[in-house]
């Protein structure tokens, strides 16, 4: 009851297990699948099992970071700009010289691991 998570199954679907997508468009979604398909339908065939057993495993990892960082006022040049036009609103501007792109930007990494097995275990049990 408390349980959390997507409100889509299509974000549970790995994307390396679909082999194709078919979108219905026309009047035979809505004869096939009834009103509730009169915007189109879409068709995900995933990828079938064989009598071999086959396991898949894909990695992926990536960095990022700033390459660039916009060049904005400084902290007091911003106050010397205000104190030169507005003189009256120079006390609403605190004194804190923060640096908002060093503060919000940083270096990311991910990493993704996808394993996918398909085929027979044992001879008797299909897996996808």
């Amino acid at each position: 009851d408390n349980m959390r998570g997507t409100t889509s199954v299509l974000a549970a679907l790995n994307p390396n297990d679909i082999e194709s997508f078919t979108v219905l468009k026309d009047a035979s979604a809505t004869a096939i699948f009834g009103s509730r398909a009169s915007n189109g339908v879409i068709l995900i065939t995933t990828k079938r099992g064989g009598k071999k057993l086959s396991v898949d495993y894909n990695f992926q990892y990536g960095s990022g970071r700033l390459v660039d960082k916009i060049d904005v006022f400084s902290a007091d040049e911003y106050r010397a700009l205000i104190t030169a036009t507005r003189p009256a609103d120079v006390g609403m501007l605190g004194t804190a010289n923060t640096d908002w792109q060093d503060a919000i930007y940083r270096r990311t990494d991910f990493v993704d691991n996808n394993i996918s097995i398909k085929g027979n275990l044992f001879n008797a049990i299909p897996a996808r």
